[in-house]
């Protein structure tokens, strides 16, 4: 029995339309109707050694007989392997035309300008990846060593990018990486040597190296961080030895988080205390209160909907009157539609109200795509790509965007308009993150940085972000370095050429989360023991970062 009505709790409806033409024999899912009324068309078909799907998720313009169709074409002439379920993709076309190619015999991809080629079968597995982006003229070179079956144990990258070569004795072009690995009995990753170089150099600028220890009776340890991690029951402590830090954590019996405490050993009291508290059936929490040194407690309170989405966040710092509210309403897809901010104060109900005027931001859609938000209008292409993003009166920023065939975003340009405002007012109104007093509530303005930009992205192979810089200001740039290869996206490192500052970031094993950012500053080329710090990372139930410690500092 085919379900022709499913009803999602906190969002509405969907209808399910089938069909069956009993002259053509075409017979499955035809298309799906939303709750707001959107209609997304499916369609298949199969010919010689292609099968082809295509999706018709809109119309380009309202009451448009013109539909977007992303095409999907499979190669059924490949047999399917252990590299990959069913037969692979051969082809992605997107509504404006432009297309991504995979050529599976030929071990290439080829999109836009950029050519992606491998020497095996699979490209995780191969031993050299090469990527060509003509336009950019930018060009990554990833040579591997593999051990004992599909171990890898040497990795080199080597990258060029034009505009990126500088005079001496300013550091020049992007750096080369090295990765070396060793494993445990398990077959799982026990060490990790990454080296940074300079361009046509043997000696590295600098190597940082990661050891995972595992023991039964106590946790694992991690050097030469010094980081020993001890599981005692439903509590655990994380102890950074040359700190003298030291992360406890207590959970429940359905494994979720309860408490998280910092201490310094040169400290009686907790430096950073967080509690959180749950509803009886829920595993995201309700409430958060927040306790730092020296610091006023602050306490969130979270009301949830279905499926444990936010409707609701009221902000109240311990010993204070005053509470600061968002309210979150969904449209009938269970997207935002509304978000309303107001500050309330029992102090001044003698006065005729608690609380301050209501400001509330709008999200409004198009096509089911975000087209405003507040005071800013949001474009998208036929593609549904963002392309620009301005603000609706005074048109004072405007943003663009820039993508390539595979969706991913190569530039981010603003252009920032001088109005006939002066500078001081115009430098107050756009950089004043919050509205104060009690008439009006405090609301984040989604500002950023009010001066002009032009950001490049670079991917590599896998569709990572290697390089992000701002062409208007030469020093202004980024790489980034993905070590862990079993963790292939997870961010392992990063340097900022113009800082001249590497950082290393470290994971928890049983979470996944940070816990641990050290910075090396390689400014001084010379130097061979360059000044180090760590930041201790405090994180929420799910990862995201909520406070940072370092030097008896909390920011």
């Amino acid at each position: 029995m085919q379900p022709t009505d499913v009803s999602v709790s906190g969002i509405g409806t969907y209808h399910f339309v089938y069909k069956h033409d009993p002259q053509t024999g075409e017979s499955g899912f035809s298309h799906l109707i939303t709750p707001l009324g959107t209609y997304r068309t499916f369609s298949l078909f199969t010919s010689l050694g292609v099968e082809r799907l295509t999706l018709v998720p809109w119309a380009l313009e309202a009451g448009s007989q013109n539909a977007a169709v992303f095409t999907f074409d499979w190669e059924t002439r490949v047999p399917p392997s252990g590299f990959f379920q069913g037969y692979p993709l051969a082809r992605f076309t997107w509504p404006s035309g432009r297309r991504v190619n995979r050529l599976w015999a030929k071990r290439l991809v080829v999109y836009d300008n950029i050519q992606i080629n491998w020497d095996k079968e699979d490209l995780l597995d191969s031993t050299s990846v090469e990527l060509h982006d003509s336009v950019n003229e930018f060009n990554i070179e990833e040579k591997r060593q593999f051990g004992a079956g599909t171990l890898v144990t040497h990795v080199r990258g080597d990258l060029t990018l034009a505009g990126t070569k500088r005079p001496k004795p300013k550091r020049s072009g992007l750096l080369t990486y090295t990765y070396e690995y060793e494993y445990d009995l398990s077959f799982l990753v026990s060490g990790i040597r990454s080296c940074l170089y300079e361009p046509s150099t043997a000696s590295p600028l600098w190597c940082h190296r990661a050891h995972i220890a595992f023991n039964s009776w106590s946790g694992y340890s991690i050097s030469p961080l010094g980081a020993n991690h001890f599981q005692d029951g439903l509590s655990s402590s994380l102890v950074l030895s040359q700190t003298g830090v030291q992360l406890n954590r207590r959970f429940d019996n359905s494994g979720r988080l309860l408490t998280f405490a910092l201490q310094d050993s040169k400290r009686q009291e907790a430096i950073i205390n967080v509690t959180f508290v749950y509803s009886v059936d829920s595993l995201l929490p309700s409430d958060m209160n927040l306790e730092t040194i020296e610091d006023v407690p602050l306490r969130t309170h979270y009301r949830r909907g279905p499926g444990g989405r936010i409707e609701g966040i009221e902000y109240e710092t311990v010993g204070s009157s005053r509470r600061r509210h968002v309210q979150v309403s969904y449209n009938e897809e269970s997207r935002i539609s509304d978000l309303r901010h107001y500050i309330s104060d029992s102090q001044f109900a003698k006065a005729g109200s608690s609380e301050s005027k209501h400001i509330t931001t709008k999200f409004l859609y198009e096509r089911g795509l975000l087209s405003g938000f507040g005071s800013w209008k949001y474009t998208f292409d036929e593609d549904g790509c963002l392309i620009e993003r301005k603000l609706r009166d005074s048109g004072s920023i405007e943003d663009l965007f820039e993508y390539d065939a595979k969706g991913l975003l190569r530039w981010a340009e603003r252009r920032v308009i001088p109005s006939t405002t002066s500078e001081g007012q115009q430098k107050t109104k756009l950089e004043e993150p919050f509205c104060n007093g009690l008439e009006n509530a405090c609301y984040p303005q989604e500002m950023g940085q009010v001066k002009d930009y032009a950001i490049q992205y670079l991917y590599d192979a896998e569709d990572r972000l290697v390089v992000l810089r701002n062409t208007l200001e030469i020093d202004d740039s980024i790489q980034f370095f993905y070590a862990h290869p079993q963790h292939r996206n997870r961010l392992t490192s990063f340097f900022h050429h113009g800082k001249g500052k590497a950082y290393f970031l470290t994971y928890e094993q049983q979470t996944g989360h940070l816990f641990t950012i050290e910075e090396v500053d390689l400014s001084a080329a010379a130097d061979s023991n360059p000044e180090r710090k760590v930041y201790i990372i405090i994180t929420d139930t799910e990862g995201s970062p909520i406070a940072l410690y370092s030097d008896d500092k909390v920011n």
